[in-house]
């Protein structure tokens, strides 16, 4: 119950403050003093700062606060891991069905026990979309077609597959830094202890 309460929080504090890193940030380093009846740290979302005399928790035993030291602590530090990492974080909310992707591919190597040629194969993961709109601010569109236009002076045969891919690789190669890539990158490794979390 308390592991489901902790994903479900987890996917929240994502989906509230996609693509603003301190918004992240704020939203998971919340989630344990909220659990354990602290909410100076609370946003808008917080049902005991909305009514306070008749608020219980759900997803809680019992709709009470959780008490015990060394599980708070525990938490808190798994929770500061991701919250340390925002950067990474923040574009999933926008960025779902691609992470989604990226998961269902980790969970089925893991489901057939094919890991560890996984992580052999793919280094990791990277989101293009936040990579490209760090880059180009000014832009009113970061869709891949326009981009490919605009920076590439050519047209594709968008929404087909494998033209999708092809030129998203030209792109990725011909505009964007091995730095900015990185920012925007995660392991194979990572997903798989994120998706635990779920």
């Amino acid at each position: 119950m308390v592991i489901q309460y902790y994903q479900r929080c987890f996917g929240y504090a994502l989906k509230q403050s996609k693509d603003d890193e301190e918004g992240v940030r704020n939203g998971l380093r919340s989630i344990v003093p909220h659990a354990y009846g602290d909410h100076s740290s609370c946003g808008n979302w917080c049902g005991y700062l909305k009514n306070n005399a008749s608020y219980k928790h759900r997803g809680l035993p019992h709709g009470k606060d959780l008490i015990g030291k060394s599980l708070r602590q525990s938490l808190e530090e798994i929770l500061e891991i991701y919250a340390s990492n925002t950067k990474k974080l923040a574009p999933l909310g926008s960025n779902q069905v691609h992470f989604k992707q990226n998961r269902f591919l980790v969970q089925a190597a893991e489901k057939n026990g094919v890991m560890e040629d996984l992580v052999k194969a793919v280094s990791g993961f990277t989101l293009s979309l936040p990579a490209f709109r760090e880059l180009l601010l000014e832009r009113k569109s970061h869709s891949q077609e326009n981009l490919v236009q605009d920076l590439l002076c050519k047209s594709y045969e968008a929404h087909n597959a494998r033209a999708d891919v092809q030129t998203l690789y030209q792109l990725v190669n011909n505009v964007l830094n091995v730095k900015l890539l990185q920012q925007h990158s995660f392991k194979v490794s990572w997903v798989a202890s994120y998706q635990k979390l779920l």
